[in-house]
């Protein structure tokens, strides 16, 4: 096993065991408290996405694979109505999405095939495809994509400043990668909404990119074979 490989899969068990760290330091945000401010239960669906509040994040971070959790920093009770609601928005769709499970699945092919480009390509390409989708279906929610761009830099910055990292098993609309490339995108009036990428595209992104790398890292060692 080559030192890389060893590097990837802790990083894997480790990101796994802060998930799970975080869930537990987390308390739930009950229905009430969310409807209390003005938000509609259908918003965040909350019989099969839980909203809870975590003191250890400064940003939201969409988690879990059998039940899909959405952490809030402890900030959240001082946000406009209007954020929040982008906020949830936009986690909920990763949610609804099961993107949790396609970067799990990228993480996995990342850890096995460490030594192909196409492995270490096909996590961030699925990671934006996902980002770009959950800040149209935000977008269209609330009507206004002007609020919905300051809500993301906002959020956005707060990694900046905090020199924050992301969780690798999880998603969120935090990740810095591309924030002013999904700025313009959503600032882009003559693009309709909710044209991006599906989640059963991003799927078959996933498989055609696996089995490609697979087939790539099986036809190397018989190349070395033939040259000796």
């Amino acid at each position: 096993m080559t030192e890389q490989m060893v590097i990837r899969r802790p990083v894997m068990v480790v990101g796994m065991l802060l998930a799970g760290r975080l869930v537990r330091q987390s308390t739930l945000v009950t229905a009430e408290e969310l409807t209390a401010i003005g938000l509609e239960p259908s918003l965040f669906n909350a019989g099969s996405v839980a909203v809870y509040e975590c003191p250890c994040l400064r940003v939201p971070v969409t988690l879990g694979v059998i039940r899909t959790r959405i952490l809030l920093p402890s900030a959240w009770i001082t946000w406009s109505d209007a954020k929040l609601q982008s906020v949830l928005a936009h986690e909920t769709a990763h949610a609804r999405r099961r993107d949790t499970w396609v970067m799990v699945l990228a993480e996995v092919n990342r850890a096995v095939y460490w030594f192909h480009p196409l492995a270490w390509w096909l996590k961030r390409q699925l990671a934006d495809l996902a980002e770009s989708a959950c800040d149209d279906e935000a977008s269209d929610l609330s009507g206004d994509r002007t609020n919905s761009a300051r809500h993301l830099l906002e959020v956005a910055a707060q990694v900046s400043s905090s020199q924050g990292r992301l969780i690798p098993i999880g998603v969120s609309m935090a990740r810095q990668s591309n924030v002013e490339t999904r700025i313009d995108a959503i600032l882009d009036f003559t693009r309709p909404l909710s044209q991006r990428i599906s989640r059963v595209a991003a799927m078959g992104i996933f498989t055609v990119a696996v089995a490609l790398i697979v087939l790539f890292a099986a036809m190397k060692p018989n190349a070395q074979a033939g040259e000796n």
